[in-house]
């Protein structure tokens, strides 16, 4: 199984010391995930976090920890009980890693727990004539920890992802959308105290510039968990965008080059990192609903058009950009006959004063007006897929 690991790490190109430990790390958090997949894990759990968006979205800096959550809250849930099942795989590759457990300093809803293993003994077993192994200490270690919340905030959505190495394996894992709301949550939320971890923003510049969307429902839920709102008060994208703002005039940002530089190749991706560039960069922040409203309208030749009445019909989700702009196109394809636009709607011809009632799908970057007699139920159907 030798053969495997070095396939593995053939593809990082590993030229320094710190090359080698961080492909080393990766390898270890790949193999620990086909550990799990071959349990009943990821029936009970699913993937997030920095290193989930690494392995499965291409993240291009290294990430640390395996981060997991339940999917339904399991106070009796126990990490342990994986570790026969992670420690004889780990040997079936040749690879010397023991799984133990983090005791708790503080009560709360996370397990922890370590894979630990001798760095220069891992180096030499993989390749014995590496000069890189002259500049690690005998005591040097790799550790990877994993946590799992046995609580989790509600509202996220998953979706199952595959991978081919060490041996073709699925993982459950949080969609793009409910990633994106962890990573807001981190942005928003966490006690940097004097550390700022400048990776948040480094992940939060690549979920943006990748179109994203946000899951804003599963957001809400993590931050009245976290006591940073409260159950009944509204959570809308621009007031998200607004919290950002006043969170990076708190910012060193400085210093948050100075935490992500580890973990990255290309430290000039940085150079233009400042609070105005991040007050731009949000402004592309979309979430992940369309909203479907029947409208009634007061039209007029004599005066502005007036809602006079507005019901939410649905909430559609969607899980991806793609997923979304898709639903346009095929809610185009099938119903543009019944489309109205904005302005024949403001500008129909009538002497008289008259209500009239459209359905109203706000969410696009457009927002869509459909005529009263269409069958909503089949609208709703198209948007769904």
């Amino acid at each position: 199984m030798n053969n495997i690991i070095y396939e593995m790490l053939k593809k990082y190109n590993c030229i320094t010391k710190e090359d080698y430990i961080n492909a080393f790390k990766e390898i270890v958090q790949e193999v620990a995930l086909y550990s799990l997949s071959l349990t009943d894990f990821f029936d009970n759990a699913a993937f997030y976090g920095g290193t989930a968006l690494r392995i499965f979205y291409n993240l291009d800096r290294f990430s640390e920890d395996l981060d997991f959550s339940l999917c339904v809250s399991d106070e009796n849930f126990s990490l342990e009980k994986y570790f026969t099942d992670i420690s004889k795989n780990f040997e079936m590759f040749g690879l010397n890693f023991v799984p133990t457990v983090k005791e708790k300093v503080l009560d709360s809803n996370i397990q922890s727990a370590f894979l630990k293993g001798n760095t220069l003994e891992h180096i030499l077993l993989i390749n014995p004539k590496n000069d890189i192994a002259r500049h690690i200490q005998k005591n040097e270690t790799i550790k990877i920890k994993f946590e799992v919340d046995t609580n989790p905030p509600a509202g996220a959505t998953y979706e199952c992802r595959y991978q081919s190495l060490p041996i073709a394996y699925k993982v459950k894992l949080y969609d793009e959308s409910s990633l994106f709301a962890g990573k807001i949550h981190a942005v928003l939320c966490r006690n940097w105290k004097k550390r700022i971890k400048g990776r948040d923003l480094y992940d939060l510049e690549f979920y943006i510039k990748n179109g994203c969307l946000l899951n804003i429902k599963h957001l809400k839920q993590r931050m009245i968990q976290t006591g940073h709102l409260n159950e009944n008060e509204i959570l809308t994208t621009e007031k998200v965008k607004e919290l950002l703002k006043l969170k990076f005039e708190e910012i060193d940002f400085e210093q948050a080059k100075s935490d992500v530089l580890p973990f990255i190749n290309n430290a000039s991706k940085l150079n233009v990192w400042g609070i105005d560039y991040f007050n731009y960069l949000i402004e592309n922040i979309q979430d992940n609903l369309i909203r479907i409203y029947s409208k009634w309208f007061n039209i007029s030749k004599y005066g502005p058009t007036n809602v006079l009445k507005d019901e939410l019909i649905d909430i559609i989700q969607f899980p991806s950009r793609d997923k979304k702009n898709m639903a346009l196109t095929n809610l185009k394809i099938k119903f543009n006959k019944h489309i109205i636009y904005k302005e024949e709607i403001f500008n129909l011809e009538n002497s008289d004063d008259i209500n009239e009632m459209y359905y109203a799908i706000e969410g696009f970057n457009e927002k869509i007006y459909l005529m009263k007699n269409i069958d909503i139920n089949k609208v709703i159907s198209v948007l769904k897929g």
